[in-house]
């Protein structure tokens, strides 16, 4: 009990002692002017297709490398390098419909009819819909469809593409 007075006079010293901290400090906030944004002028719609407004992408000089690299190697019958050669091409430009409807067909050649499927329908997210490769990709498909059994499908597919088979 003796030493009860002298702790509590260093916990009152203590506590009398501590610093608070400084306030927050504010920056500044610079003043925002606005200036008015001028009306567009009207203007008469454009003539031209949709199609003709959408801009392709450039392509890559290394995609393109890959390309010509892959043709080769499918060529010499190397397909599973041919392959690899293409999904890093892809992988450059994964936007290019036409890389990917080329990876599905070295699928489909080399068996493998549902990556070829899944190849060719990824290619047509990037493709011009209506247009030669999309005709190309759907006529992928259907082969593919009908490589697993799905005859009526691919049945279905070639009528919509004035595609028959006898």
């Amino acid at each position: 009990m003796r030493h009860t007075p002298t702790l509590v006079l260093v916990g009152i010293l203590l506590v009398g002692c501590q610093v608070p901290a400084p306030p927050p400090v504010m920056e500044a906030i610079p003043e925002v002017t606005t200036r008015p944004v001028p009306e567009p002028e009207p203007h008469e719609p454009s003539q031209r297709p949709l199609e003709a407004d959408v801009e392709e992408e450039p392509k890559s000089t290394v995609s393109l490398a890959l390309l010509d690299t892959a043709g080769q190697l499918a060529a010499t019958g190397r397909t599973d390098e041919a392959v690899e050669t293409l999904e890093r091409a892809i992988r450059i430009e994964p936007r290019r419909g036409d890389l990917w409807l080329r990876l599905a067909r070295l699928q489909f050649n080399a068996g493998q009819f549902t990556q070829a499927e899944q190849n060719a329908r990824k290619g047509l997210l990037f493709l011009t819909p209506g247009g030669e490769e999309a005709r190309d990709a759907w006529l992928l498909i259907a082969a593919a469809r009908e490589a697993l059994g799905h005859i009526d499908e691919a049945r279905s597919i070639r009528e919509r593409w004035g595609v028959f088979r006898g």
